[in-house]
């Protein structure tokens, strides 16, 4: 029996985003095979539940990278099906886009959500929008409206450091605005498949480096454009050279409730 075949073909980016996956599940089986035996990096209960429902990820198919944001749900609960089934709600999010955008003084800081890996989402004004979108887009704004942001407009290389990068959703849209930034994500290495898969294929130029035994991770650090280290190897930060390299911004949108007391 032959295999049927895909509705569409594959795309160049497809194939682009599986080679991607492939690099960066070769990076977390390393990591994984070196972990550290820290009782404070063993995963929560909840986060024992969400690792186990990814599990399927170490084996993905090009099918399953394809569409990865759809698989994005067991992270962030959202469904690809909600905003295909049920468009008489889009106003129920172009309302409160547009009051965060009037906070902002317009929309400079909103970031649509990226067609790409299955990105789904309203379409409004010809551009996808979904729940994520608007959760970073009041992050960002908070930001802007507490002066955070300033830094980053200008010509110095700064970093950015986030605690739980999820599926690469915030990262991808502080990038998109501010692209002279070294972008640090701390997580659970599996988390990776997700993360470290959607930015290198959405920013195919990007300079992507990874935590290894016995390497320095942040010499260099400017010329990396986003760096993955492992929740076991957090101290790897203590590694940046002297003379006031140090990150400019800590980010943790959702994560500290899923950790225990000693890990945050």
């Amino acid at each position: 029996m032959t295999a049927p075949a895909l509705a569409q073909p594959p795309t160049a980016l497809d194939q682009q985003a599986y080679d991607n996956y492939l690099r960066v599940r070769d990076e977390v089986t390393r990591m994984k095979a070196t972990a550290a035996a820290l009782h404070t990096a063993a995963p929560s209960s909840y986060c024992n539940d969400e690792l186990a429902a990814i599990d399927y990820l170490s084996e993905a198919s090009p099918l399953i990278i394809r569409k990865l944001r759809h698989h994005a749900v067991h992270i962030t609960g959202l469904r690809s099906y909600d905003y295909r089934r049920f468009g008489d709600r889009q106003g129920y999010l172009g309302r409160p886009l547009e009051a965060v955008a009037a906070l902002a003084g317009g929309p400079d800081l909103l970031v649509p959500e990226a067609e790409a890996l299955g990105g789904f989402g309203y379409r409004i004004d010809g551009r996808l929008y979904n729940v994520d979108t608007i959760k970073f887009f009041e992050v960002l704004v908070g930001m802007q409206r507490g002066g955070v942001l300033d830094a980053f407009r200008g010509s110095a290389r700064r970093m950015v450091w986030e605690i739980g990068g999820g599926w690469g959703g915030f990262a991808y849209q502080f990038r998109t605005l501010f692209p002279n930034t070294t972008y640090v994500i701390v997580d659970f290495p599996e988390l990776f498949l997700y993360s470290a898969t959607y930015l290198a294929t959405m920013f195919p130029q990007a300079r992507l480096k990874y935590w290894r035994e016995g390497e320095r991770t942040f010499d260099g650090w400017q010329q990396a454009d986003f760096v993955f280290l492992p929740n076991d190897r957090v101290d790897a930060l203590r590694g940046l050279p002297a003379g006031g390299a140090q990150p400019d911004l800590l980010v943790n949108l959702v994560s500290f409730q899923e950790m225990t007391t000693a890990q945050v």
